[in-house]
């Protein structure tokens, strides 16, 4: 009986969950988009799951909170990475922010690898290990009952290609979910300086606007500072009060 109930219970749950999501489908179709943000925190409390982030982070965009908005968008990537509206919109949003940063310095090859694996999530990069997998045993049944040489060496390549292929997704696979895992990501709420030391009194390396993403390094110190990683790889402290986490 109580384990009936206690079934009964997160049925009851789920549905007050779905019918307090429709409501604040509907704020934010009217344009309430207060409403809406209210209505889609209170779920989120409950049921963090990647369409309400994405929403939310839409209710605060159409408010013209941007910071929030790209918050938002940062956590329903962060709960689920395949997430290409989220992902579409947080670009948006990023492409509107007032501060731009130059490419991260090192060679260019690495550079354009960086932005490679990171052009698509884990998932995505585990779809194209899986069409590449398919190929190569294509190839290699190929190889196998093909009776013409000139075939059998095209298989015999192809099966070669297709297996570096899939070598090199499932690596690109497995990065991206390493990095979706052990980075923690802030954004910034308000404008802030960041130095190149702990202090106030520190030098001065960057002022800052709102909405910027930044990596944590760092736990927050006793003097309220945080060691973060800039979009351009550069490394600098700013006041923990500034940013919230992803």
């Amino acid at each position: 009986m109580k384990k009936l109930l206690t079934i009964l219970a997160f049925i009851t749950a789920v549905v007050a969950v779905a019918q307090t999501k429709e409501t604040g489908d509907s704020a934010l179709a009217a344009k309430n988009y207060e409403k809406a943000i209210e209505i889609y925190e209170k779920v989120l409390k409950t049921a963090p799951t990647t369409a309400a982030y994405t929403n939310l982070g839409n209710a605060y965009y159409r408010n013209k909170n941007m910071p929030k908005a790209i918050l938002n968008y940062q956590r329903a990537l962060k709960v689920d990475a395949s997430n290409d509206v989220a992902d579409f919109n947080l670009r948006v949003c990023n492409a509107k922010l007032q501060d731009r940063f130059g490419e991260p310095e090192g060679l260019f090859f690495i550079t354009w690898l960086s932005e490679v694996i990171s052009s698509k999530s884990s998932r995505a990069w585990g779809g194209w290990a899986i069409v590449a997998l398919v190929l190569m045993l294509i190839s290699f049944a190929g190889y196998r009952l093909l009776s013409s040489v000139r075939w059998r060496k095209t298989a015999f390549f192809s099966m070669i290609f297709f297996t570096i292929m899939l070598l090199t997704f499932n690596v690109f696979a497995a990065m991206q979910a390493h990095e979706a895992s052990n980075t923690q990501k802030a954004v910034l709420m308000k404008d802030e300086k960041v130095y190149d030391s702990p202090s106030t009194q520190a030098k001065v390396q960057n002022n800052l606007h709102e909405g910027v993403t930044v990596i944590l390094l760092t736990e927050k110190n006793k003097e309220g500072f945080i060691l973060v990683r800039l979009p351009d790889e550069k490394e600098g402290w700013l006041h923990a009060e500034a940013i919230e986490k992803v």
